[in-house]
């Protein structure tokens, strides 16, 4: 008897991503950029986080499959900082990070843990950010005084220790993150 793991997408489910928490002062830094913007939408501060890998709409029974694989990824403990503001086509605003060498290892080994339960790596080159804000359409000039003003944001650099499996469910208000596991580098689930 073979050990049948449920592939992905295969009936709708949870919206899940693997991303990494942002630090208590990183969230505090982030929050302080906020400003009246017209028709921006600014994420909490505590939903601000750095998605690794969207996994989209999950079945449930595939969640503890991917809990599993993620266990004692052997990946350590590495330094991180904000360095860059930017935007995607005007709509979303963001903080962003050079994909460097040690997120680029971490981002590959989760999709080698992730390929046998039927997620193909993602085809658009990985862009490492945070997401500030959100419009209703394209925004140049309510954007550009915002991304002037800011490009030379810095966070401080923290230690990366977890990344976390999120849930994400659409509300009235804007997408809800919970946290379903957490899993200590080199360490596994918590």
């Amino acid at each position: 008897m073979t050990n049948h793991v449920p592939q992905a997408g295969s009936e709708a489910g949870h919206r899940l991503f693997l991303g990494l928490e942002m630090p208590a002062f990183v969230q505090e830094q982030l929050a302080d950029l906020r400003t009246e913007l017209p028709g921006v939408r600014w994420q909490w501060p505590a939903d601000l986080h750095l998605t690794l890998r969207f996994l989209g709409s999950v079945p449930e029974r595939l969640m503890a499959h991917i809990i599993e694989a993620m266990q004692d990824l052997e990946i350590s403990p590495f330094d991180m900082r904000l360095s860059a503001v930017g935007t995607f086509d005007h709509r979303v605003l963001w903080a962003g990070t050079a994909a460097d060498a040690d997120l680029q290892l971490f981002r590959h080994r989760l999709d080698a843990r992730l390929l046998p339960l039927g997620f193909e790596p993602e085809q658009l080159p990985f862009s490492p950010h945070v997401t500030l804000a959100r419009t209703r359409g394209s925004r140049p000039a309510v954007l550009e005084p915002f991304l002037a003003a800011h490009k030379d944001l810095r966070s401080a650099p923290w230690t990366v220790t977890h990344f976390s499996l999120f849930r994400s469910e659409r509300s009235g208000t804007g997408p809800v993150y919970q946290v379903v596991a957490r899993f200590a580098l080199g360490k596994g689930a918590s």
